[in-house]
């Protein structure tokens, strides 16, 4: 009788939990983003008479309930907790998103200059984002603080396999010779075009699989990255000053360089790669005392999104150190709305885009303290964040474009700003050729 009475309570307990659930995904107000995915969830599905007749509807309603459940990401963190808990955590590979075998990286020591592109036509290339229906020009005068409500992305940024170990994630690298080419075609045909009077830049930088982790773990996992490097300074012309921070940043791979949780370089890191460009330009750099340095802790970022809420990871949760630049900390910005904004280069905020507002079509930064007609325009994806705030203090104009939302003619950006100096800084990953060809239409030589 006794056991008869505990089947019919936990009968009731059961059903009264799956009714919890229901209630939930029935009632429960049902997100359109996801934070820690950092990307739109599916939308309910259109009711058509094909859709039903043919299955789509349901599938995409299936979708639509299983992706938006207000309680998901509560529930994937607690699997990940569960894993941990019996030992399924430790060192392991995470898959984010599927990546295919990289190709075989050419050592002969002979490799040649990558050849010049064909110059889209400006009646057909894509220049990156839709363009709104209306453009403003007004500016705002309030400088805005909130860095952190520009966690979602309109692209986000995404990553491959993940590599969790030491309390750090790392993005498995896997190298695709045609991305390579492309992109080196892609510099040394703007450095061409634009000729000798305009000094271009090349800085490729690696991401903190190939700058941290040792060679024979590298090789363990994928491919060695300096391979790779080694590659690619030489596919660049002579006309292009090749920066090179592979080697540089591997020196300094015991510092705090790269986020643990996060597949962006931290501000020291991006200061590396500074030195090693004005090394080149013949600036002399500051050193990292010389700013005011703002502190925020307690960052989880794309690893942690990703490999859906590691416990190891969000157990070492980040630190940002950012470096205010000297001469000023007040920009310009164009959002990706085309609306003018003042901003500040840095501001508070526990999230990377502490570093010039994170990825928008156009930042300009007029330093007060230079009148001598310098310019520069760094062309980058989000590592360049973190490393534009180092050039504001030895330019009178510096200029930030993120390719994949500027729209606007670079050529003539160029020669209407009288900027001699074009900077290309691209992480290893993003390195591609849809990337290549997006930069490359950005310039309308065509035109001029």
């Amino acid at each position: 009788m006794k056991k008869r009475s505990f089947s019919i309570i936990f009968i009731i307990f059961i059903f009264l939990i799956v009714l919890t659930f229901c209630a939930v995904g029935i009632f429960g107000t049902r997100p359109a983003e996801s934070v820690n995915e950092k990307r739109k969830l599916a939308k309910f599905p259109t009711l058509t008479v094909q859709g039903l007749l043919n299955g789509k509807f349901y599938s995409g309603l299936q979708t639509w309930y299983a992706d938006t459940y207000p309680l998901r990401e509560t529930m994937i963190a607690k699997n990940s907790d569960i894993q941990d808990h019996y030992g399924i955590g430790g060192d392991k590979i995470v898959t984010a998103n599927a990546v295919k075998k990289g190709d075989k990286i050419p050592v002969k020591k002979k490799v040649t200059a990558a050849k010049t592109m064909k110059i889209p036509s400006s009646k057909t290339a894509s220049s990156g984002a839709k363009k709104p229906e209306k453009k403003t020009n007004s500016t705002e005068t309030k400088l805005n603080d909130d860095a952190d409500s520009k966690a979602i992305q309109a692209e986000p940024e995404k990553v491959g396999s993940i590599y969790i170990a030491g309390g750090s994630g790392f993005s498995l690298y896997y190298f695709n010779r045609k991305n390579v080419d492309t992109y080196a075609s892609m510099v040394n045909t703007v450095a061409e075009r634009l000729g000798s009077s305009v000094n271009v830049y090349a800085i490729p930088t690696p991401d903190s699989f190939g700058a941290v982790l040792s060679k024979k773990t590298q090789e363990k996992l994928s491919q060695y990255e300096g391979d790779a490097f080694d590659y690619i300074y030489k596919r660049f012309a002579k006309n292009v000053n090749v920066v090179e921070v592979y080697n540089e940043l591997r020196n300094h791979s015991s510092e705090y360089i790269y986020f643990r949780t996060d597949h962006h370089w931290t501000a020291r890191g991006a200061y590396y790669a500074y030195r090693q460009f004005c090394r080149m330009k013949g600036f002399t750099p500051h050193e990292l005392g010389d700013y005011k340095k703002q502190v925020s802790k307690g960052f989880l970022g794309t690893y942690y999104s990703f490999s859906r809420k590691s416990p190891e990871l969000q157990k070492n949760p980040d630190t940002i150190e950012a470096y205010i630049p000297i001469s000023t900390n007040t920009m310009t910005m164009t959002d990706q709305n085309y609306k003018k904004v003042k901003y500040k280069i840095i501001q508070p905020g526990k999230s990377y885009s502490v570093f010039i507002g994170g990825d928008e079509p156009l930042e300009e930064i007029d330093n007060p303290k230079k009148n001598d007609g310098s310019a520069c325009v760094l062309i980058k994806d989000s590592y360049g964040c973190a490393f534009a705030p180092f050039l504001v203090d030895h330019y009178d104009k510096t200029y930030i474009v993120d390719f994949r939302y500027y729209r606007d003619d670079l050529t003539q950006m160029i020669k209407d700003k009288k900027i001699k100096d074009v900077i290309f800084l691209n992480n290893v990953e993003f390195i591609t050729q849809s990337n290549s060809e997006k930069i490359l239409s950005l310039f309308k030589f065509d035109r001029h």
